[in-house]
């Protein structure tokens, strides 16, 4: 039976395990394209802080096809739910962190 801080994912790891981990991690994947878009994602979100986490193309089909008179429906919420908020009639998300409920609905 495992301990109750095993058991929250809450165990001590073994000395140098974190270490061992980066050092046999598969760097390959970062090839001058992953590091190019990977760039121009992170300097989109960085300029556009207010916007879901969402593809701009994403995001411009939405601007584009969201009215007013629409309803809309989210299961969690967070940056998008204000900006779904701002393009809808009304949006109703779903929360299950009560926490999280009491600070955006504050």
């Amino acid at each position: 039976m495992p301990s109750n801080a095993y058991a929250q994912g809450l165990a001590p790891l073994k000395p140098g395990y974190l270490l061992a981990a980066l050092s046999m991690r598969n760097m390959r994947h970062r090839t001058p394209h992953y590091v190019y878009h990977r760039t121009r994602l992170m300097w989109y979100e960085a300029t556009h802080p207010g916007y879901p986490c969402l593809s701009p193309d994403a995001i411009r089909l939405l601007t584009s096809m969201l009215r007013a008179s629409d309803q809309g429906v989210e299961f969690g919420s967070g940056v998008s739910t204000a900006w779904f908020a701002a393009r809808v009639g009304h949006l109703t998300s779903v929360e299950s962190d009560k926490r999280w409920y009491a600070t955006v609905s504050a």
